[in-house]
């Protein structure tokens, strides 16, 4: 069962302010993707027959440079997630690649925050024609929201222990944290009253499971604390699956 929490955070002042000036033809963030090793099929991802929980794929973690000139692949040979960076940042695809299935049908915001009472999407893309599916030739059109929190850079590295964990008798001799990559990307507030705030979203990618861990950080930048009273981490608009009537024999 899921609930929802009411959440009213304050952001304290003091923290560093974040000011961001670029060209949009040639960003920051482009030499940092430039770097990244080109995106290729991971090895053993298309044999679907084993059964990858019990034989392992043997796939890193990785992030890497998308075919286009501005998207960003977090992959491990299951699960793959893809991000346009341009002319903001969101998830353009969400495959299992396991089974071959396409998740995403819809593009939506990285997260939403509710600030001193007013909603901020964080990233996200619209002018999609047909919410109902999303095809690759529609990706390269879609606009930018100038009220959201604007995407400024990217980050990678490796999952970190978010609490400190004694292993006890019975359990599997596996390393803590658990080995995977992460990913960060980086936003600034869009408008003079929360330009100085800068949200962080993080992805946590673990090797040999179709599992992405996700949280949210807000930063202040500002001489006056801010008012967090709303928090959504993840927004997706997945392709419904079958029902699961269909599928009896009798």
């Amino acid at each position: 069962m899921m609930r929802r929490l009411a959440l009213c955070l304050v952001l304290a002042a003091g923290c560093t302010a974040v000011s961001t000036v670029f060209a949009a033809d040639h960003p920051p963030w482009l030499q940092d993707l430039q770097r990244l090793e080109s995106y290729s099929p991971d090895p053993g991802t298309a044999d679907r027959e084993s059964d990858w929980f019990v034989t392992g794929t043997g796939v890193p973690s990785r992030v890497s440079r998308g075919p286009d000139g501005d998207t960003l692949v977090l992959h491990n040979g299951l699960i793959r997630r893809t991000f346009k960076l341009a002319p903001n940042a969101a998830t353009i695809a969400l495959d299992h690649l396991a089974t071959g299935e396409s998740i995403l049908r819809a593009v939506e915001p990285e997260a939403i925050l509710g600030l001193d009472g007013k909603v901020f999407p964080v990233g996200g893309l619209g002018g999609q024609p047909n919410r109902a599916y999303l095809t690759p030739a529609w990706t390269s059109a879609l606009t930018n929201n100038p009220g959201s929190f604007q995407f400024t850079g990217f980050s990678v590295g490796q999952p970190v222990a978010p609490f400190s964990w004694k292993r006890v008798r019975h359990a599997a001799d596996l390393p803590w944290p658990p080995h995977g990559v992460s990913l960060t990307l980086t936003f600034q507030g869009p408008d003079d009253a929360t330009r100085a705030l800068a949200v962080d979203v993080h992805y946590e990618l673990y090797d040999g499971l179709p599992v992405i861990g996700k949280w949210v950080t807000v930063r202040n930048g500002a001489s006056r604390p801010v008012r967090l009273d709303r928090l959504n981490t993840e927004r997706l608009a997945v392709v419904e699956a079958e029902s699961a009537v269909d599928e009896r024999s009798n």
